[in-house]
């Protein structure tokens, strides 16, 4: 039985989308689901709000300048809908992005 498509917005997604849990795997994608053009970074869970904060003050310094910036004055997430999503900068990159090059 084929899977249903579902309206989101004026989008249509695969049901299977939609219930596929997302699970960010660094070894995958090497960070590009992390800068695809975005008002908002990845959902996150409030465990994962709990633990991040936990470690912002070890993360942060790696950050870049801009994104540290946007923390400090923003949080590094938002909610939309009641759930977490984490921060982007220029709708572009995750808070939490680290360019090697820079």
């Amino acid at each position: 039985m084929d899977k249903q498509i579902l309206p989101v917005g004026n989008v249509l997604i695969r049901q299977e989308i939609a219930e596929t849990h997302f699970k960010c795997d660094l070894s995958s994608c090497k960070g590009a689901c992390c800068t695809f053009e975005s008002r908002y970074g990845a959902p996150v869970t409030r465990d994962e709000v709990s633990t991040i904060n936990k470690i912002l003050s070890t993360v942060i310094k790696y950050v870049p300048k801009a994104h540290k910036s946007e923390i400090e004055e923003h949080g590094f997430f938002e909610e939309r809908s009641g759930e977490p999503l984490l921060r982007s900068i220029d709708n572009r990159a995750c808070v939490f992005v680290f360019y090697e090059m820079e």
